[in-house]
């Protein structure tokens, strides 16, 4: 009963209170019932995604040999701001970068592969971003970069992005 929950619908937010008045650890997700689901999967995408990407990294980093230096900078590279406004960072710098981002991730790709490692993710990561490059939006932005995730939202929407 201490596992975090989500709970939406009708008397969700009611249902949240009195439950945590007797331990639980129940959060409210405004909206109809299965927001509270929905919410579940869209955040599942992030975590488990991002855990299939560190069990790449750090068994390409063990086969180059610089596992230790890998932690050490990935820790922190990501310690220096909050993760919200990482992932802020990272879906606005997307629209300008994607494209030397999505070589970088093919050079990582090929390297693995060179070794000996299947680059699932890598490959991934790099069909995501050329996706990204492909729609050109760092010309028709002139190279700047959106200045928030709304103007990104739009950009996503306005260029029917999948």
């Amino acid at each position: 009963h201490k596992v975090p929950m989500l709970c939406s619908g009708d008397c969700a937010e009611k249902l949240c209170d009195t439950m945590n008045a007797h331990g639980m650890r129940m959060h409210h997700v405004p909206g109809k019932a299965g927001a509270a689901s929905t919410l579940k999967l869209v955040r599942s995408s992030f975590t488990k995604g991002a855990e299939a990407l560190a069990v790449e990294t750090m068994l390409f980093s063990k086969k180059m040999g610089v596992e230790e230096e890998t932690m050490r900078s990935l820790a922190e590279f990501y310690g220096r701001m909050p993760f919200d406004a990482m992932l802020s960072h990272y879906i606005r710098g997307n629209i300008i970068h994607a494209g030397r981002r999505a070589h970088e991730a093919r050079d990582c790709a090929d390297l693995m592969e060179d070794i000996g490692i299947h680059p699932v993710m890598a490959k991934a990561t790099a069909e995501r971003l050329q996706s990204m490059a492909d729609l050109n939006l760092k010309e028709t932005l002139g190279g700047v970069t959106p200045a928030t995730d709304a103007e990104v939202y739009a950009l996503w929407e306005s260029n029917q992005y999948s």
